[in-house]
């Protein structure tokens, strides 16, 4: 079944790439200008228009960019499937690649719906305790998953501000004469 909703997805997705190359959304609009010719209406579908436009100039002018930002995405994705099969193997459980795939999509899924929580915080634990109990992994699981990436976050970010309190103290060549 993960399988099919893959393939399944994994279409659209190509799809939406097409028609947002293609410039779908600006035919959409030209032909709702027609059939509506309404004042109100025409300003939100000229600047949709002008989004279509900007947004297909980019797929065609740039694609280099394109596919390094999206194959940083995809080494990304990676890099979070590897950090929760470590996690796991070091808690001492054993699952395997379509499991992986599965927490680790159902956890991006969680991060992106809760974006307007600052650092996601609860949304993630909640979230992890949730998709580990649907797979039968017991939340006591998904939730020692979620404090060990929360504490690689903290470190991380930990790392940033004393990096960039030493940049921001430190005198620079030009003060120091």
């Amino acid at each position: 079944m993960s399988l099919v909703g893959l393939i399944t997805f994994s279409t659209l997705i190509f799809l939406f790439l097409l028609f947002q190359i293609n410039g779908g959304l600006g035919k959409i609009t030209s032909w709702f200008s027609v059939k509506f010719p309404g004042a109100a209406l025409q300003g939100f579908l000229s600047h949709t228009g002008a989004l279509d436009q900007m947004m297909s100039h980019y797929y065609k002018k740039h694609p280099f960019r394109f596919l390094k930002s999206t194959s940083f995405g995809l080494l990304g994705w990676a890099a979070g499937l590897l950090e929760l099969y470590l996690t796991l193997y070091f808690l001492g459980h054993w699952v395997g690649i379509p499991e992986l795939w599965i927490i680790e999509a159902l956890t991006q899924l969680v991060r992106v719906g809760s974006f307007f929580i600052p650092l996601s915080l609860g949304a993630q634990e909640g979230g992890l305790v949730l998709i580990f109990v649907a797979l039968g992994l017991g939340g006591d699981l998904g939730l020692a998953v979620a404090f060990v990436r929360r504490l690689r976050e903290f470190i991380w970010i930990g790392l940033g501000l004393v990096l960039g309190w030493a940049m921001a103290f430190k005198p620079s060549a030009a003060q120091a004469e």
